[in-house]
């Protein structure tokens, strides 16, 4: 193994085993891992991905050689042995890559199951009906509430929220995108995303036991002037915002208290599928969210290697 695939590994395991310990629940403080999940306690497992940037294969430059794509996370899902609820927080199509490429990649996302998607600027690069044509590939739901499409098609592909039915639990996911400036922009409506977001969120709320945000608004307060950490605090009914735009690899789950002081957790995976993220949400016998568990997962096509490198703790 040369230096720089080395390198990587060592710095994947500094990332993925830097998880800390998120509110932990006074009720919950004596379980361990490995007894948190009997009795009445019941799961939601939660895979997820951001700018996937159509990195369809692994990278193939620098100490990122061999890792990374969605042909690898393929494996990981595989290997996973899991139902889990696929999701994923927008620029999972790239604007440089060729609508060929572009079909391959959706037809990859069909095939692990995707459950739904947000839209990022990526994918109005081209315009509305260039996505349009390329939503009617598409077995996974568009989801987003904060555009306006001047395009029918477009307008009746995008849903503001969907629900998925997960056993006895209903998962209510609704997404939300940054400003759009140029050609992206043309014929789109934009509205303030954290008040789309919380007015959606409390309909779900009603009807769903968690509710999602797929936000493709950047991680940190230095993107713009909407952005996932100002979201999160300003949230409201929204359990678990799933990040993306920002290409940078987050070690793991934030917590934050949102605008009626519940917890609401901020989820940054990694780009072009570095890292694969599972939450396990686990809930009581009244159907109430209990902890969140992360495991994260640097995908690689070399068998010899371990395609996971992850850290697991109960959280609450």
């Amino acid at each position: 193994m040369n230096t720089e695939r080395r390198k990587f590994i060592r710095n994947s395991s500094l990332i993925t085993g830097g998880l800390v310990f998120i509110d932990p629940l006074k009720k919950l403080a004596g379980l361990t891992a490995g007894n948190a999940f009997t009795g009445t306690l019941q799961t939601v497992n939660i895979f997820h991905t951001n700018d996937l940037h159509n990195q369809l294969h692994p990278f193939t430059g620098g100490n990122r050689h061999g890792y990374g794509g969605l042909r690898n996370i393929s494996g990981v899902l595989d290997a996973a042995k899991s139902k889990h609820i696929l999701l994923d927080a927008g620029d999972f199509l790239d604007s440089k890559a060729s609508p060929e490429d572009h079909s391959q990649m959706i037809q990859v996302m069909n095939q692990l199951g995707y459950h739904a998607a947000t839209i990022g600027n990526r994918e109005l690069a081209r315009g509305q009906e260039y996505l349009a044509g390329l939503a009617s590939e598409m077995k996974f739901r568009l989801v987003n509430c904060n555009y306006s499409f001047s395009n029918p098609a477009l307008r009746e592909q995008v849903l503001s929220s969907h629900i998925i039915s997960w056993g006895q639990f209903r998962i209510g996911v609704t997404g939300v995108g940054p400003e759009l400036y140029g050609s992206h922009a043309n014929g789109i409506g934009f509205h303030h995303p954290y008040a789309a977001a919380n007015k959606v969120a409390a309909d779900l709320k009603q009807n769903c036991d968690l509710v999602i945000c797929l936000s493709h608004l950047g991680y940190g307060k230095n993107q713009s002037r909407y952005n996932n950490s100002d979201f999160a605090g300003q949230s409201e009914n929204i359990d678990l915002i799933i990040s993306g735009h920002t290409d940078e690899l987050v070690a793991a789950p934030k917590s934050f208290r949102n605008n009626i002081k519940e917890e609401v957790i901020l989820s940054h995976g990694g780009y072009g599928g570095l890292i694969a993220r599972q939450l396990t949400l686990t809930f009581n016998s009244e159907r109430k969210k209990q902890t969140i568990t992360c495991r994260n997962y640097v995908p690689s096509r070399t068998p010899s290697e371990p395609f996971c490198k992850g850290y697991s703790a109960v959280t609450g």
